[in-house]
């Protein structure tokens, strides 16, 4: 299978891209200096070659204090970059695993949270990831949103100092 995983340079990007690879399938790595999420022309010229049958974003503007910064750039990766990535598969017929957020909730919940319970972000990086996933929602044909918590892996988290 050909995979391009989309922020494969960072830790959770890292992690996938070596979990397919020791699969056996054909790992596609792309991250900034390749491929910009919020150009459509920019996913058309990376992914023309590849022709991936599945495509991974673990891309994302997720330093929380510089989305409340930064809202309209945190927009446009988390959000507007999804929803680019959904275009693309839906027209290409290529099945999209994106990688969102707990922050979509508000926390208040004494029990776990599941799928069919209301999002309610409380800061600018819940609000644009959960627009990513509307996007995705309406857009997409074959795809899946997974909503993570604490990151930890064989790769360190370079934007955190680790």
């Amino acid at each position: 299978m050909k995979v391009a995983v989309i922020g494969a340079l960072g830790q959770l990007g890292s992690d996938i891209s070596l979990l397919f690879k020791n699969n056996g399938d054909e790992v596609n790595k792309l991250d900034v200096d390749e491929i910009d999420i919020v150009n459509i022309d920019s996913i058309s010229s990376a992914l023309k070659e590849i022709k991936p049958h599945i495509i991974i974003n673990t891309a994302a503007y997720h330093h929380v204090e510089n989305c409340e910064k930064e809202p309209i750039t945190a927009f446009c990766v988390n959000g507007l970059g999804a929803r680019n990535l959904a275009e693309y598969c839906t027209e290409k017929d290529i099945y999209l695993m994106h990688i969102s957020t707990d922050y979509v909730f508000d926390g208040e919940k004494r029990k776990p949270y599941i799928e069919s319970d209301l999002a309610r972000p409380l800061n600018t990086y819940g609000n644009t990831k959960l627009s990513g996933e509307l996007f995705i929602q309406a857009i997409a044909k074959r795809y899946i949103v997974i909503r993570t918590s604490g990151l930890y892996g064989k790769h360190p988290a370079v934007q955190k100092g680790a």
